[in-house]
């Protein structure tokens, strides 16, 4: 049986909605007044993984991340023996409390990074400690966008981000 996750795109203004569906995790967290920081997601990352995992026959997992949420998987990857691998489209350093270049020292799980060509300096910076061995970074030649948006039809250059991404999953 084949799972997937889906961990969602940064949202600004959290519980709202895009393309046409709600963020009900984060509308009923608001209306709970529990936490709704970006780091509060890893928690909910973690038990997807946990759940994903035991479905598949407790085989390692492929998660996939876009923006903050690409940075936790990362984290999560190098931490996790359930994650055999990660997709991480537009990660970044955005926990100020965390130096994630150097939590992911050393991951030497197979790694998918991509980014809009304007972030591609600062990705390569975040996963220069990472296992090259390991690493698919692809950069753009058009100007890209931010996150997991990149595989979106109307993303110019949407194609180029699709061939690196499947090759990289067929490699596993």
């Amino acid at each position: 049986m084949l799972w997937g996750i889906r961990l969602w795109p940064s949202i600004k203004g959290l519980g709202q909605e895009v393309n046409g569906v709600i963020n009900e995790t984060a509308k009923v967290a608001k209306a709970l007044d529990l936490p709704t920081n970006y780091s509060d997601a890893k928690q909910d990352i973690e038990a997807a993984i946990h759940f994903i995992y035991w479905n598949n026959g407790n085989k390692p997992i492929v998660i996939v991340g876009s923006s903050y949420s690409a940075t936790l998987a990362l984290l999560i990857a190098h931490e996790n023996e359930k994650v055999k691998a990660v997709a991480a489209f537009s990660p970044g350093e955005y926990f100020p409390a965390m130096f994630i270049q150097d939590r992911i020292q050393g991951l030497k799980k197979p790694l998918f990074v991509t980014s809009s060509k304007e972030e591609a300096a600062a990705v390569s910076l975040l996963v220069k400690e990472v296992s090259k061995n390991n690493l698919t970074h692809y950069v753009p030649h058009e100007q890209g966008i931010h996150g997991s948006r990149a595989l979106w039809e109307s993303t110019e250059g949407c194609l180029g981000y699709w061939e690196s991404f499947k090759a990289f999953l067929e490699q596993l």
